[in-house]
């Protein structure tokens, strides 16, 4: 869902800020940068007074808008903030550079936008902080936080009303990931369960086109398939039904069951099936029944734009400070290389057996070199994040994976040990989420939105 935008531009007839068109040239400017954004921009004055500004905060509310810019185009009178006590969006201030360094001052911007700033500090009945920007949308003072403003206001929206898709139960004795009051915690979201009855039912309907077309999906995703057709042909079937499930339900990310249900039922394991629903339809897919995974996945991609995808934390290198990310098949498109992406038989199913039956679609590969944010909303309601990077290798175990090195949180540089260390003492959840780009400073502004305590990295403790 895209975002709005309210823009609401202020003034006074003694000052020259219409005058000189500034609202005019503002608006366009913000109208390009939040296109680029998802969001649309919904524009309402120029207004000069407490009247202008009770119609405008109407027109918003029947908008139903995201977030709000004042765009102060000169000097502008107290009782304009006022009427904006009690709104539920965040506000930003805009003003303008003066034209002029010397002579009458023109606009007189700055000091309306201080006041607006200090009236929501001190009589609102609710002390609200303003955000504030200063020149035109590509200048210092205005793009980087209000691409960051924008961002997480539009994935707050979208997280709180999202649908989330429930398949089936958690894993066998994965307690840790249960969810007892998941619908109190966010009551706006809407929870869809199904389980493989319906799959099962549905899955001989597909036609020989859809599964022709599906196929060739799977195999367009890698570059070198060491799997066998049955796998393949089951899967595309799975991919088929749940496609048309999600899309008919608008579902926004799954949890989905995965062992034993699919073995039990098609013979497969989903990991190239629930990657693809990431890929291919921008719904992520958190494996082995993990709803605080998915909606962890859904905050990364909402913040992010890019595909993320659930791993497990697997192994400490302790000669490179690496921290090995791994999982037994699940990937993302915005992580997997150019080069050398197999899909494989799972590596571990009745490995012991030597009479087993072969089950694919698991990918095999290291992701790519590159900047990366790992993060989990935790099942106490709280949210663990940090930045870092993939380092280069081939190394690992057969699945996805990833060597992560040079962390740091809130601009601070931490050893892996720490990072292990707070992991381990907040009892963060086995599965952590990764996703291309760095997005701690979003997630931890998303987190004071949605009122959810943010868990600080902490130094290794010995004892």
């Amino acid at each position: 869902m895209r975002g709005k935008v309210g823009f609401l531009i202020t003034h006074s007839d003694n000052y020259y800020g219409i005058q000189y068109k500034l609202h005019e040239k503002a608006l366009k400017e913000l109208k390009e940068f939040s296109n680029k954004l998802d969001c649309d921009v919904i524009s309402y004055g120029p207004i000069k007074n407490a009247e202008g500004a009770l119609a405008a905060k109407k027109y918003f509310e029947l908008e139903k808008i995201d977030y709000l810019i004042i765009f102060i185009a000169d000097f502008s009178t107290g009782d304009i903030m006022m009427c904006f006590d009690d709104v539920s969006y965040r506000i930003g201030l805009w003003f303008p550079k003066e034209p002029y360094k010397e002579g009458d001052i023109q606009l007189n911007a700055a000091v309306s936008a201080n006041m607006f700033a200090s009236i929501a500090q001190r009589k609102f009945d609710n002390a609200v902080y303003c955000d504030w920007y200063y020149g035109n949308v590509n200048d210092k003072l205005v793009k980087d936080r209000l691409e960051i403003n924008l961002r997480v206001a539009k994935a707050k929206k979208n997280i709180e009303n999202a649908t989330i898709g429930i398949l089936g139960d958690v894993a066998p004795t994965f307690y840790n990931l249960e969810n007892q009051n998941i619908n109190e915690l966010f009551p706006n979201m809407e929870f869809i369960h199904f389980d493989m009855d319906y799959i099962i039912k549905n899955v001989e309907d597909v036609t020989e086109k859809e599964i022709e077309e599906a196929k060739n999906l799977i195999l367009n995703s890698c570059n070198i398939v060491q799997t066998q057709e049955k796998s393949i042909i089951n899967s595309a079937k799975v991919y088929v039904v749940l496609k048309k499930y999600l899309l008919d339900n608008k579902i926004d990310c799954l949890a989905g069951t995965c062992w034993p249900d699919f073995q039990d039922a098609f013979k497969i394991v989903p990991c190239v099936i629930y990657s693809l629903l990431g890929s291919e339809l921008n719904i992520p897919t958190a494996c082995e029944g993990d709803i605080g995974g998915a909606i962890s996945l859904l905050m990364a991609k909402e913040l992010s734009g890019k595909v993320p995808t659930l791993m497990d934390l697997t192994s400490i290198d302790e000669e490179t400070g690496s921290l090995l990310l791994w999982h037994c098949g699940i990937g993302s498109k915005d992580l997997q290389p150019n080069e050398g992406v197999k899909i494989i038989n799972h590596p571990m199913l009745d490995r012991k057996n030597p009479n087993r039956e072969l089950m694919g679609l698991s990918y095999d590969y290291h992701f790519k070199v590159g900047d990366v944010t790992v993060l989990r909303y935790s099942n106490n309601h709280k949210l663990l994040s940090f930045e870092c990077e993939v380092q280069k290798s081939s190394g690992g175990y057969s699945g996805t994976r990833g060597y992560l090195n040079h962390f740091t949180y809130l601009g601070e540089t931490y050893t892996v040990e720490d990072i292990v260390d707070t992991i381990f003492r907040n009892g963060i959840e086995h599965h952590l989420i990764i996703c291309p780009g760095r997005i701690g400073e979003m997630l931890n502004k998303l987190a004071e939105e949605m009122d959810i305590p943010v868990i600080n990295i902490e130094k290794y403790k010995r004892c």
